[in-house]
């Protein structure tokens, strides 16, 4: 294809100093003609219960919890689940109580820009998904919004025969 002949001629001058990084979930995808152009491949893990717990917590450090919300659970029951999908997950819960305040008050978010503020990301990298300034009466992320947001926000990663298929085949740390 085009994109592996630019490939081929990034690595034809040698004084060339190109760097270049590429990740996925599912290695076994990709067509094995890049694969083979990559000069060093490394398995990297999913992240462990301790981890996903800390991913959860930074993720939804800005975010209202209800008092109900146990991170500690949400680690446990995610397992599978990689950053990426974690913070996914953590969008879908916390526009829960979006969705539910807009259909409970049409009128109010037909006068305001209230939807357009709680849609919009936040910049400082936590889910999103709940404006700054939350209109009164909305209620705050609750647990069963997560458990809710499992459903819609499956993980992405390959099956763990197809991971441990790449993990064998290349040796464990590059190929």
């Amino acid at each position: 294809s085009e994109w592996m002949t630019h490939w081929d001629g990034l690595l034809t001058k040698e004084s060339s100093r190109v760097l270049v990084i590429g990740t996925t979930n599912r290695p076994n995808v990709l067509d094995p003609a890049i694969r083979r152009r990559l000069g060093r491949q490394f398995f990297v893990g999913l992240p462990e219960r301790e981890q996903r717990g800390g991913i959860l917590a930074l993720l939804l450090r800005d975010e209202p919890l209800a008092e109900d919300v146990d991170l500690d659970e949400l680690a446990r029951i995610t397992h599978g689940y990689s950053g990426s999908d974690l913070k996914e997950l953590c969008r879908a819960a916390a526009m829960l109580p979006v969705r539910e305040h807009l259909c409970n008050n049409p009128a109010a978010y037909a006068r305001s820009n209230v939807v357009a503020a709680a849609v919009a990301p936040k910049s400082n990298g936590s889910a999103g998904g709940a404006p700054a300034q939350r209109p009164s009466g909305m209620r705050h992320v609750r647990q069963q919004d997560f458990r809710d947001a499992l459903l819609l926000v499956p993980p992405t990663h390959a099956p763990r025969e197809e991971v441990a298929v790449f993990h064998d085949a290349s040796d464990g740390a590059a190929s």
